[in-house]
């Protein structure tokens, strides 16, 4: 999915190296999160079965897609909350 956003934002001439590293971060996250935190108990079997077929070193990236990847938004965009409540929070803005 990211690879298609990047992909029409080259066909309108908006080529973006900066967005092309933003989006590789993004991805190589992923790939290593999945599996940690983004699967629902239910989901770990197939991932396994996954990680057996094609190896550890498989992009998850390339196999779960859309839902997968809302997860991990959503985990992050509460995580400035959960670090307010334990007292670690320090605005970006300071």
């Amino acid at each position: 999915m990211l690879d298609d956003f990047y992909a029409k934002k080259i066909e309108s001439g908006e080529e973006d190296r900066g967005l092309r590293e933003i989006l590789n971060g993004l991805k190589a996250y992923f790939d290593m999160a999945l599996g940690k935190m983004l699967l629902y108990r239910f989901e770990r079997a197939q991932y396994a079965k996954i990680r057996e077929e094609r190896g550890e070193e498989a992009k998850m990236s390339e196999v779960y897609g859309t839902e997968h990847l809302l997860r991990l938004f959503r985990k992050h965009l509460r995580l400035p909350l959960k670090m307010k409540l334990l007292g670690s929070y320090v605005p970006f803005s300071q």
